[in-house]
């Protein structure tokens, strides 16, 4: 399946970026203490910006495979498929909390 392959190689880009904001997010969260509130707040949102973005793309990613193949929920060729579909969709909402949670916790 031509459109499932294009769409494992594009969450392989996309991994990187969400790979590099939750990390960045979580060393903002940690050094918080030897660069000031103020700088890890600055970067804490610029973090959660590019996972915001990273969400974005995965998510658009996803809607782009639906758009491709818009019988893939009733067709049992895909089966195979669905629980890697799914997950990224699941993946998304979780990174979208994620991302509000680390702009959000700046001013608590």
């Amino acid at each position: 399946m031509k459109v499932f392959n294009d769409f494992a190689e594009n969450t392989k880009n996309d991994f990187y970026l969400i790979a590099f904001g939750i990390g960045a997010i979580a060393l903002t969260t940690l050094i918080k203490t030897l660069i000031g509130e103020v700088l890890s707040g600055i970067l804490r949102v610029a973090s959660a910006l590019l996972l915001g973005y990273a969400t974005i793309v995965f998510a658009g990613h996803i809607k782009d495979f639906f758009v491709l193949n818009p019988d893939f929920i009733t067709d049992q060729q895909h089966s195979v498929y669905r629980k890697n579909i799914f997950a990224g969709c699941g993946l998304c909402v979780v990174l979208m909390f994620l991302s509000l949670y680390a702009v959000v916790s700046i001013f608590l």
